[in-house]
Formats: C-alpha cells, structure tokens, sequence
C-alpha cells in the first residue's frame, strides 16, 4: 500500500500542517478545530487544535461534535444509492415517481434523481423561509413551499447548488423505505459502521460555536436536515472516509462504489472543467489524481472531507468558527503532500498553465465596443465600459481596466483609489460565447477556466415595477425562525433592477440583478447557483426565496 512507503515521512508531514494550521487559526481567530488524515489501513493521525469552549477552556478532542453542515449531502447520497443498490429506485426516472406530492408550478418532469445528486436538476437553490430555528419545521414541508416556485433553470444544463433538492432526497428516502431519514441514516449507516457519536442537529451536545471576531455566537437548528444537519466528530468521520477509501461491502457494492466516484457531466460546456460525482465534487492535484472531497457551512461550523482514491489517503477538517473554512482548505494540501511522499509521480498535464502574452496590444474600438454592457452573476453584477478607446469593468465598488493581451482576452488591473494601479498578471480575461451564452469568463494562474458573468442584454423597467422599489422588511417570521438576512432593498440602478439584502451574521451584501418575466414574476438574472430563482409580487408582498416582504 502507498501508505507503507508514506510511513517515514508521515511524521514530518503531520508536523507541517500542525503548525501551518496553528498559524491560520491564530490568525483567523478559530476557536476550535479537528483534523483526522486516514487510510484504507485506519487513521494515520489525529490532531486536535484549541476549544471546544473557550471560556472553561475545555480542549478540542477526536469526541468533539461539530456540525458537519453540507457534508451531511455525502450521507444523503450514500443513502439514495443504497437503495438504487436494492432496487427500490432507478435514479433516472422522473422524480415524481418516488415522491409524488412534488409539483411545482411549472414542468418539473425533467428533474431526476440523478441530477438532484449531481446539483443538475434546476431546482431553486434555496428556501430561505424557515430554514435557521430553534424549532424547525419538519424538512418534508420543503416540499409544499417549492410546489409555490417555478423551477429556477433547465436540468441537466449546467452545475447550480441546491439545498432543496437534497432535502427533497431525504423525503423520498423516508417515502421509499417506509422509515423517517434520519433513522435510515441511523439504521444504515451510522450503525455498520460504528459511528454512535453522530447524530442529526445535535447542537445540545457540540462544540460552542464562535464568530469571526473569535466571540461565542450560539449556532442555530437546521430545517433541512438531509442537506445540512448531521454532527459528527474526527473520530466518526474516519471510519466513514475508510469505508469509501476500501470500498467497503458494509455499505455498497463495489460495482456501486464506481458508479458514484465517476464524473457525471463530463461534456457540459456551462460547467467548463467543473467535475461533479454522485453526491461528492471532484477535484484534482498533480500527484494524487483525482480527489473527491464535500465541504460544509453551518452559521459558524464549517467542515471539509477528502479523500484520493489512487494516493489511498482521506482527510476530514472540522472547525466551530466563522472563518474555518481557512482551515479547511488544507484538506488537499494534506492529500498532494502525503501522495508526493509516498512516491506517486506527478501526472502528466497538471502542470501549472502558461497564460500567454502579458503586454498590452492594439484592438480595433469597435470590437472593443462588442464587449460593453451589463453581465451578470447571481450575487453581484460587472459594468463594462468604455472610455478613451480604453475598456473598464466596475465591480462592487472596484474599477478595473481591462488590458487586451489577445482580440477577446484582457488583463485585468485593479485601479485602488482611484489612482493605485495592480496589474493581476496571474489571471485572465475572456469575452466569449459559450453554450449560446454571451459570458465573461476567468483563468487564473494553475486552475482551469471557469465562468464569471453572463451578459444581460437592456430590458425596459416597466412602470409597475418601478412602482414598487424601495425598502422591504419580512413580514412575518415562523416561530422560532431566527432572521438569516436583512435590509431588503429593491432598486433601480445601472440600468437594472437590483435586488439586494445582507446577511445578518457578518454584515455581508448581495446584490441580484433581476430579468424581467411579466408584471408579476422577475427572476435572479445569470447563471448557476440562484441563477433563475423567481422573486414575486402579488397583493403587495414582494416574495424571494420563500420569503415574504412588506415594502416600508
């Protein structure tokens, strides 16, 4: 096994990340974190890194719980194929079939089971309502309140995250075999294996959680529990990583095991060189190959798991603070550092990228023209200009000039105060058609190219919805329902009609512009994650991801 040839130098590895971890913490203010590397032998280490509480200074263990946010999508798949294993569903018949109350308000006769898993179905991404309580509904009402959506895209089209639709499997799982999802999970999972200290919204018993300033903040109950509620500890997730890493019979077939880890929409072209197994994201490093990994977010969880198949090594990062996500991002540097020691030799074609030509060139203005206008992504939104036979983009505040290095590439130079120019040389960009799309597309220095913005094309703001911008406020929140955004605004601005809002934990603003449908319907313009999600207004109530605004 490669693990045996990693052996002597699992030490000095183990050393590095423990102090480069240590570091990231201090400097993120991380309260709390647990890393466990293992094998298909077992675990090779665990290391335990602060508090679990601060204040007592009760120290991060291999037992401590964390909210495993997202990760628990990883269970909810593992569960659905199971089932596919047994018969009991064929993953690509229509949905419908296995969950027969599901009906939304226009064709949803595309959506699979396969392509709920693959985060292609172009179900909305989110349900807002209701989602953070402390007494959340049943997750089996995600049902009724998307049967008052209309679907937010065209599945199989491109890669669009969504929530709803993973707590859509945990309901037809419950359906299918006749028990609730969580004591599926229990009974199928959890118990084969050992994990008996993981369990769905078990924050009574988990870590503390803490903010970005590093101050306790408690965390929230989950309404979606089969898209986000289990907790678990290093200890539990180990023998969790093991069984995929071996292959294990105690929860699939090996046949089974295969037919997950491979990449389902290799020749999707809105998905550029984005790769996405059944229930797990794919990535890649020179040296492990492919590596198949999931992170999570709760409020202040944040939690990652990894493994490479070819390398035999997995890693599992869980942290309860905001800003743990900079903790977790070790998970494939670990993975990379440990194959490379273990004496895999680096695969052609993952060198680092040559992006070519970095001096300024001569373009004709009028295709410089071509690329002016408004594009857009589903939280923000790039004005691009021309001024002085020069092109700019306008980003949140930033300005940008765009450098031609090629006829449709530019390198972008950040203009800071006006008057501080940082030339980006490390990244490129692209005006280009794509899949029918006219789209603002990225490459940075080692990575692939990946899509930015699509480009909206000028709509009239009809006089019925400049009627109604201006401030909104939610009218009404369930009981216990705790407020996840706030300052709800609609406006008109750059030409487009803008919806925006903050989250509440941390302050942060999004901003969506939206594409008008009709009178009654707009919905959030570009593409990818709530990309066509459909915000409403009837009898004066504005309404957006399930939630319903009064405007003030």
């Amino acid at each position: 096994m490669t693990t045996l040839s990693a052996q002597l130098n699992v030490d000095s590895i183990r050393q590095v990340f423990h102090k480069k971890i240590t570091k990231t913490m201090k400097k993120n203010k991380v309260i709390g974190a647990s890393v466990a590397v293992v094998s298909s032998n077992g675990i090779l280490w665990i290391d335990n890194f602060g508090f679990e509480n601060a204040e007592t200074e009760m120290p991060v263990t291999e037992n401590t719980l964390f909210g495993l946010g997202s990760v628990t999508k990883v269970f909810t798949g593992t569960s659905v194929m199971q089932m596919a294993d047994q018969g009991k569903i064929d993953i690509d018949a229509p949905f419908s079939r296995y969950l027969s109350d599901f009906n939304m308000k226009d064709d949803n006769s595309g959506v699979t089971t396969r392509n709920i898993l693959t985060h292609h179905s172009g179900l909305p991404s989110d349900i807002f309502k209701g989602m953070f309580s402390a007494k959340p509904e049943d997750y089996k009402v995600v049902v009724e309140y998307l049967n008052q959506e209309f679907m937010a895209g065209v599945p199989n089209q491109i890669w669009a995250y969504s929530n709803p639709g993973y707590t859509l499997l945990g309901h037809m799982i419950a359906e299918v075999s006749g028990i609730e999802y969580d004591q599926y999970v229990q009974k199928n999972i959890l118990n084969p294996i050992g994990m008996n200290n993981t369990a769905f919204n078990a924050l009574d018993r988990a870590s503390l959680t803490y903010n970005s300033k590093g101050k306790y903040q408690k965390d929230v109950l989950l309404r979606d529990i089969p898209a986000g509620g289990l907790f678990s500890t290093t200890n539990d997730m180990s023998k969790f990583l093991i069984e995929y890493i071996s292959k294990s019979d105690k929860l699939l077939k090996k046949s089974t095991y295969d037919k997950i880890l491979t990449s389902q929409h290799p020749n999707t072209p809105l998905d550029f060189a984005n790769q996405y197994a059944l229930g797990w994201g794919m990535t890649q490093r020179p040296h492990t190959g492919e590596i198949y990994y999931h992170t999570g977010t709760t409020l202040y969880f944040n939690a990652a798991m990894a493994f490479a198949p070819k390398a035999d090594f997995g890693v599992v990062i869980l942290t309860n603070s905001d800003k743990g996500g900079y903790v977790y991002r070790e998970v494939n540097a670990i993975l990379e550092s440990l194959a490379k020691a273990s004496g895999l030799e680096k695969e052609e074609g993952k060198d680092l990228q040559d992006l070519g030509n970095k001096k300024r060139i001569e373009i004709n203005p009028e295709i410089l023209q071509q690329y002016v206008g408004n594009y857009v992504t589903p939280g923000a939104y790039i004005n691009v200009y021309k001024k002085k036979q020069k092109l700019f983009m306008k980003l949140q505040g930033f300005k940008v000039e765009l450098i031609p290095v090629a006829e449709n590439t530019f390198l972008p130079k950040i203009i800071l105060l006006k008057v501080i120019p940082i030339k980006l040389s490390d990244n490129r960009m692209h005006f280009e058609n794509i899949g029918g799309y006219d789209l603002l597309t990225n490459s940075e220095e080692g990575s692939e190219k990946e899509m930015m913005a699509m480009r909206l094309l000028p709509q009239v703001i009809t006089s019925e919805w400049k009627s109604r911008t201006g401030e909104y406020q939610i009218k009404g929140l369930l009981d216990g329902e705790i407020k996840f955004f706030d300052n709800f605004h609609l406006v008109e601005k750059d030409g487009l009609l803008v919806f925006s809002f903050e989250q509440v934990s941390n302050g942060q603003k999004i901003e969506m512009a939206l594409e008008i449908i009709n009178n009654h319907r707009a919905k959030v313009a570009g593409l990818g994650r709530y990309a066509g999600q459909s915000i409403t207004y009837e009898n004066e109530i504005l309404k957006a991801f399930g939630i319903e605004l009064k405007k003030q």
